[in-house]
């Protein structure tokens, strides 16, 4: 009887959670699409959330740029022999 309801509460919380996901996604898209209408109706002016939105998405992108350059030289330093990396080192300094 304890693996048919569990198998129950299973099912049900995995069929809310698909229902939510649906209805959040129509949700998102749908506010999408009204504040693409509302852009285009005022002459292609652009909403300030918008452009706060870009701006923020131009530092996300520049401190991805980033942190992909330090992971680069952080992979450099763990594949490379100690030898080589400690040369490098002591040219630096």
């Amino acid at each position: 009887m304890n693996d048919n309801l569990a198998i129950f509460l299973i099912l049900a919380i995995s069929i809310v959670a698909a229902v939510t996901l649906i209805v959040t996604l129509s949700w998102i898209r749908a506010r999408t699409k009204i504040a693409s209408a509302a852009a285009a109706a005022a002459g292609g002016m652009v909403p300030p959330e918008v452009e706060r939105l870009g701006t923020e998405n131009g530092l996300l992108r520049d401190e991805v740029g980033t942190l992909r350059q330090r992971i680069s030289v952080l992979e450099t330093i763990a594949t490379d022999p100690a030898e080589r990396t400690a040369r490098a080192i002591d040219a630096l300094r």
